[in-house]
């Protein structure tokens, strides 16, 4: 069983990723004079379905899964310097590479479902889109359970694809911001979470 120590640690370490997330988060739109877009024909044929809200909801939470599966801090800990990195290398891109969508179409017409007022609350931010954080989170929850054979893991990739198309389908991101975030998450999980998840895997 884990230690109190271990687990004031692993909280600690949380608390400093959440810290650094709000940082980029919401940092990255006060360095950035203009916006590209990143439109592809193919971005207008995505049809508009907002009852996708619930799923990209769901992405803010993904990554506490993790937690729930594991309940080890010293397994977790790894986890949680992978997640730094995702954030540290997407706020250089917000900054460097700045991206922005149109408003979607709920945004400035009021009355929107409860969902959708609930996505403005929490990212209303205008750019933050390349790479996009949702996937970026969701890929490395999902690919670092590949490193086992938990049944979860397959659960966790249903939930990452049903995320990365809720940040289209919403109008939030562009297309090609997917497969940006999709990489990132997925590089870092293969360096940070799958060490430490293999051993568990070794372990149980």
């Amino acid at each position: 069983m884990a230690s109190t120590r271990a687990w004031i640690r692993f909280w600690l370490a949380s608390l400093a990723v959440a810290a650094l997330f709000g940082a980029a988060w919401l940092g990255a739109p006060r360095l950035v004079t203009g916006y590209h877009s990143f439109a592809l024909g193919l971005d207008a044929q995505v049809p508009y379905l907002p009852w996708m809200a619930p799923i990209y909801l769901l992405g803010y939470a993904l990554p506490l899964a993790p937690l729930l599966i594991v309940r080890d801090p010293d397994i977790l800990l790894p986890g949680l310097g992978g997640l730094a990195v995702v954030i540290g290398v997407a706020f250089v891109c917000f900054v460097l590479v700045p991206v922005a969508v149109p408003p979607p179409p709920w945004r400035g017409r009021g009355g929107a479902p409860l969902a959708l007022a609930a996505i403005d609350a929490f990212g209303g931010l205008r750019g933050n889109c390349f790479p996009s954080l949702h996937v970026a989170f969701a890929s490395y929850v999902a690919v670092g359970f590949f490193a086992t054979t938990h049944p979860a893991r397959h659960i966790l990739a249903g939930v990452a694809l049903a995320i990365a198309a809720s940040t289209v389908t919403l109008k939030l991101h562009f297309l090609l911001d997917l497969p940006a975030g999709a990489a990132l998450g997925a590089l870092a999980a293969r360096a940070f979470a799958w060490p430490s998840l293999a051993r568990w895997e070794t372990a149980r």
